[in-house]
């Protein structure tokens, strides 16, 4: 499940609007709406396309955020 505070914080952080996300996607806005807040998953190219998106690397410190966000085994919805 997707961390949709975490995922929606690091966004507004990094400036990454979900206009930007569904254009680096090319996906709709619904469907990138539906994908933050848990409602479908992410397919693996995407999470790798918010990653670069993100700037998440493959340092330890970045794959534990990717985990934390894509990947949480409880997130309240």
């Amino acid at each position: 499940m997707t961390n949709s505070k975490k995922l929606i914080a690091l966004m507004y952080e990094k400036g990454v609007t979900r206009e930007m996300v569904a254009e680096t996607l090319k996906l709709s806005m619904p469907t990138v709406h539906r994908k933050i807040n848990n409602k479908t998953e992410w397919k693996d190219r995407e999470i790798a396309a918010m990653c670069n998106l993100l700037g998440i690397g493959l340092g330890k410190k970045d794959l534990e955020l990717k985990e934390s966000i894509f990947f949480a085994l409880n997130v309240d919805k």
